[in-house]
Order: C-alpha cells, then sequence, then structure tokens
C-alpha cells in the first residue's frame, strides 16, 4: 500500500510534532534561586553570582550581580533541574572603604576580595531536582 504525498506530509508533521512533545518534561523545570551572600559574616556590597552546570548537567551558565548583600535569579536565568558549582566575587573599593562599587565606571579603583576558594576554586555546591520548590532561598555565608 503505498500514501499519497499528502498523507506523507501529514504523518512528517504529526511525527514532528510528536517528537517537539516529547522533549519537554523535567528538562523544562525550572527554579528561581535568591538569598544573602555574606564574606567573613559581612554582606558582599557588590558581587557576582555563577552558577556553573556540573557535568551531566544540560544548562547554561546562570549568574547574576550581588548588591547590598543579595541576590536573585528569574526568569532566564532560573536555574534548570541538575547540579552546580557556585562561584563568588565580591568587590570594593580599592582603598578598602565598604559600599558598592559601581562595575560599570572605567575609572573605579577597585579589587575583588574574595578568595578564590569561593569562585575559581570553589566547592560550593547547589543541586537543583524536582522536589525543589519553584522559588529558593539558598543564603551563602562564607567564612574568612
Amino acid at each position: 500500500m503505498r500514501l499519497s504525498l499528502r498523507a506523507t506530509e501529514g504523518l512528517y508533521f504529526a511525527l514532528f510534532f510528536l517528537v517537539i512533545a516529547g522533549c519537554g518534561g523535567e528538562s523544562d523545570f525550572k527554579v528561581s534561586v535568591s538569598g544573602d551572600v555574606t564574606y567573613d559574616g559581612k554582606p558582599i556590597a557588590t558581587g557576582d553570582i555563577r552558577f556553573i552546570p556540573e557535568a551531566g548537567t544540560k544548562a547554561p551558565v546562570a549568574g547574576g550581580t550581588i548588591k547590598d548583600g543579595s541576590y536573585s535569579l528569574e526568569g532566564k536565568q532560573s536555574l534548570h533541574q541538575g547540579s552546580y558549582r557556585i562561584e563568588v566575587k565580591g568587590f570594593r573599593n580599592r582603598d578598602g572603604s565598604e559600599g558598592p562599587v559601581n562595575l560599570s565606571d572605567a575609572e573605579a579603583d577597585y579589587v575583588q576580595f574574595v578568595p578564590s576558594k569561593f569562585n575559581t576554586h570553589s566547592e560550593l555546591q547547589l543541586t537543583i531536582d524536582s522536589s525543589t520548590p519553584n522559588d529558593l532561598r539558598h543564603d551563602l555565608a562564607l567564612p574568612k
């Protein structure tokens, strides 16, 4: 039995949508994450936080700004299901004064002060799974 061209096209069209529908599920599960970040007991006034997918986690790197000791990842920056390594960087004025730093100011004189054990060599981790609430609070208290 031969199928007409119209029937063949219809069959391919239906198969295409079945494949697309099957690509959803757990991989579409995303969680908004927010929290406070302190270093040596003090809020990080200005910084960055990144969530880097571990091996086996099919997700992009997500991250955001730490401002006045808090961060929030929502929408496109929300985390997909999987395991992540967390990197934290904090910035302060080179003279050591507290307060926010304007990182977009080319004339700003600032330094990154959080030790590498919390960023480039970080062992901080977070795992997101189907039991994780959609709006996760994840505070980080980094010791000196």
